[in-house]
């Protein structure tokens, strides 16, 4: 028996968004995010 992929688990079943991922996640549980780095908190492997 093959486990479903993270993604298509994660996936809305119904409704307008239904096939994109938008369940569960960091976004989706109120925590905070943001799309802007923080350059100090980066980690460089130069």
């Amino acid at each position: 028996m093959r486990t479903p992929s993270r993604s298509s688990v994660d996936k809305a079943k119904a409704g307008p968004r239904k096939g994109e991922r938008v369940v569960n996640g960091w976004k989706n549980a109120g925590l905070p995010w943001t799309y802007k780095l923080d350059k100090a908190a980066m980690y460089w492997d130069l």
